[in-house]
């Protein structure tokens, strides 16, 4: 009787000495290929960038920045995975950019309910 080897049903380690789904050859080999979104919303999240607050949606809005640039690694390295890629990006690669971003970048306008500011000088 064929059985399936990712599978046990003693277990819930889907053959996989993890315990996680997502380690598993048919995600990893199957799925991640077929819908790269999902692999880089893991991404996101896995950062901290999995909600609907401004930084998140700055993540979301990097998606194509990242395709573009994991299709410019894959002129070198042609078995890349995208998976692969974003973990080569390291865990703190939107933290960099979201913190050289300024506050007017961020959504944020600190001024919109101040009055106008002056120097005085003291002489």
């Amino acid at each position: 009787m064929p059985t399936n080897p990712y599978y046990q049903g003693s277990s819930a380690a889907y053959g996989n000495p993890t315990g996680s789904l997502y380690q598993t050859p048919f995600v990893r080999d199957y799925l991640s290929p077929v819908t790269p979104g999902a692999e880089y919303e893991k991404f996101l999240t896995d950062q901290g960038y999995g909600g609907f607050d401004r930084r998140s949606q700055f993540g979301r809005g990097q998606y194509g920045r990242a395709q573009s640039g994991y299709k410019a690694a894959l002129l070198s390295n042609p078995f890349l995975s995208e998976r692969d890629y974003l973990g080569g990006l390291g865990s703190g690669f939107f933290n960099d950019i979201w913190g050289t971003l300024a506050p007017s970048q961020h959504g944020e306008q600190p001024s919109l309910w101040s009055g106008r500011g002056r120097m005085i000088g003291r002489g």
